[in-house]
């Protein structure tokens, strides 16, 4: 299934090479939806429920080669505010059904 839509020439060059080798990273700074994508890491902060609907919702398109999705969330335990949008992400996640798994370094 082919993307439709526009890239930024920056966006062009890195989806062009990690396609050559069907792996790796993409930065986006906005969602971004190829349907081999099945892993999203959340490393800014987010907490609208909208905002992160329409991230995890871009990984569950189909895809022959998917398995299951995984979304991996950064938190900055050391800020209130980002503490608070933390909280807003997990109440979103559970909403989506997405289990917590709590794997803190």
């Amino acid at each position: 299934m082919p993307f439709v839509g526009t890239l930024h020439i920056d966006q062009e060059v890195a989806v062009s090479a990690m396609l050559e080798h069907d792996a790796g990273v993409l930065c986006a700074p906005t969602a971004f939806g190829h349907p081999p994508l099945d892993t999203l890491v959340l490393a800014m902060p987010v907490s609208w429920k909208g905002t992160l609907q329409q991230y995890a919702g871009r990984l569950h398109r189909e895809h022959a080669t998917k398995t299951g999705v995984r979304i991996i969330d950064f938190v900055d335990n050391g800020h209130p505010a980002l503490l608070r949008m933390w909280d807003e992400r997990q109440r979103g996640n559970r909403a989506m059904g997405y289990p917590i798994a709590d794997r803190s370094v």
